[in-house]
């Protein structure tokens, strides 16, 4: 596999190939991810959307693509894997 090193410009063009639009969506899937895991009454619901798109960045940079129209659904599938294997009921880094 070929491991790609994407600025962070490129990462957020999956969003929208105008910078500050992609930015904007960025923030706005940011805050979405936030209250879902605030919803699913989930410790630091911001640090754990910070985290779904760690993980998910970091798999686009070693070559993952998203496969849905909307890279929304990606980064929720990857904030649902965390909450559902219990990493959203404990501090980032002890579970």
């Amino acid at each position: 596999m070929v491991h790609k090193n994407r600025s962070q410009t490129e990462l957020l063009a999956i969003f929208d190939s105008d910078p500050d639009r992609a930015e904007e969506k960025y923030l706005e899937l940011f805050q979405h991810l936030a209250r879902y895991f605030e919803w699913n009454r989930s410790q630091a619901p911001e640090d754990l959307a910070q985290e779904a798109f760690k993980r998910g960045f970091a798999g686009l940079q070693e070559g993952r693509e998203i496969t849905t129209g909307d890279p929304g659904g990606f980064f929720f599938g990857i904030a649902r894997n965390l909450f559902t294997r219990g990493l959203a009921c404990h501090p980032i880094g002890t579970a």
